[in-house]
């Protein structure tokens, strides 16, 4: 392979990967099976596959909108995740300020009441 054959070959990389027509490890493993075994049908994860010798990947149409609708509801369902946590991290929060108040403030506010009245009432007395 000379250089301008990989030059070429990398600014189609290039050209494939900026337009998100790359294809998926399954879509290449499944285009390797089917030219290893001769059939361009089904698909060997039963992901599609018959396009006459050309990677799903590099199809248009459909799957480019498909692909960009499960890319949306990824990063939808990750937004959806990240909340979740903080929710849980904001409860976690407040708990354990609530437990803090209890257990660290509340007794030592209690204890210095009962200083402040003892010496109180020995003053009056």
């Amino acid at each position: 392979m000379t250089l301008e054959e990989l030059r070429a070959d990398f600014g189609g990389y290039v050209k494939l990967d900026e337009e998100g027509r790359l294809p998926s490890l399954a879509e290449e493993v499944e285009d390797a099976a089917a030219a290893a075994v001769g059939s361009g049908g089904g698909g060997l994860f039963g992901l599609g596959g018959g396009g006459g010798g050309v990677l799903g990947g590099l199809t248009t149409g459909d799957e480019e909108a498909k692909r960009r609708e499960r890319r949306a509801s990824g990063a939808a369902a990750l937004e959806a995740k990240k909340l979740r946590l903080a929710a849980t991290v904001a409860t976690r929060a407040s708990k354990d300020a609530a437990d803090a108040a209890v257990y660290g403030v509340l007794p030592t506010a209690k204890a210095l009441s009962r200083v402040a009245a003892q010496r109180t009432a020995q003053r009056i007395a």
